[in-house]
């Protein structure tokens, strides 16, 4: 699904930043366990300034740091919101509405690489909004759609498409990717979000890489967590854990862009009818070393 270009209405004064949006999302509410694992979701907001996709956060130490959202409606970049959503006023522009997918941010090099939809490409900006470079994406895709980096010594990039993700090393904004791609089950669907572990000596927790894959009409959400090895290849064949994220998200919508600030999941939920973004912040009860892969058996995840 093409995200339509609308402009959302601002609510500001009808909506405060931890106003509830949907009577059945109530910040805090719902801890399905999955595997010994309990999910909640710890607050939900409505993004306002336009028509956002992608989220990547400026790391600040574990749990910490803004969000910034790419935003496709109107002005074309990233916008800065504090963890409550409240708008700061900071932008990063892009060149043009294609370059407004999802986002990471590379800690060590202060730049932002984001996924471009006209092509397959990935362009890198620094904070003023200069793009720095751009490359090919994975061979044989139309167009990226989740990113994540690495921000260790690896140094590893990864995208996401339809029922693949791709991982390559980062050299700087020019040189090309060889990239990786990696097949995920038949069916799982479009990976709009990817985010990874926050780095090791910055955090103290294990090197996962997540993913958020929906699958339209009707829209199913499934969150995978995979474990990466120590030169950053994530294990798809046996996922830690696969969640079904329906009970939270907008019946008529899909998932876009994620991120993992090290300890919360955030996840921009992408109303069809383009009134709504919604930005989740989720405790996935991930606190350890590793995580070990789930018995089949006890795999949550809907594949159609």
């Amino acid at each position: 699904m093409r995200k339509v270009i609308l402009i959302v209405l601002v609510f500001a004064l009808a909506f405060p930043a931890f106003a509830q949006i949907r009577e059945k999302f109530v910040a805090g509410s719902g801890s399905p366990d999955y595997g010994t694992r309990d999910v909640e979701m710890i607050q939900v907001w409505e993004y306002t300034a336009g028509a956002g996709f992608g989220i990547a956060i400026e790391y600040e130490g574990v749990g910490a740091g803004n969000l910034w959202i790419s935003d496709y409606a109107t002005v074309y970049g990233f916008f800065e919101c504090e963890r409550d959503g409240t708008l700061t006023g900071g932008f990063i522009p892009v060149r043009d509405d294609g370059a407004t997918q999802d986002c990471a941010y590379m800690i060590d090099d202060d730049l932002w690489v984001v996924g471009y939809y006209y092509a397959n490409e990935v362009d890198f900006y620094d904070s003023a909004g200069t793009l720095l470079g751009t490359i090919d994406g994975p061979p044989g895709w139309g167009e990226p759609w989740g990113c994540a980096y690495s921000n260790d010594e690896n140094n590893m990039l990864y995208q996401g498409a339809s029922d693949q993700i791709a991982y390559g090393t980062y050299t700087n904004p020019t040189t090309a990717i060889s990239w990786t791609v990696l097949d995920l089950e038949a069916g799982s669907g479009n990976v709009t979000g990817l985010g990874y572990y926050y780095p090791e000596g910055r955090s103290e927790f294990g090197k996962y890489l997540f993913g958020i894959a929906r699958v339209a009409e009707p829209f199913t959400n499934t969150l995978f967590v995979w474990n990466v090895d120590e030169s950053g290849v994530p294990d798809v064949d046996t996922p830690a854990y696969t969640f079904d994220m329906n009970e939270w998200l907008d019946e008529n919508g899909g998932t876009a862009g994620l991120a993992w600030d090290g300890q919360h999941l955030w996840l921009l939920d992408q109303a069809q009818d383009g009134a709504l973004r919604l930005v989740f912040e989720f405790d996935l009860g991930i606190s350890g070393v590793s995580i070990a892969p789930m018995s089949l058996g006890n795999i949550k995840a809907s594949f159609r």
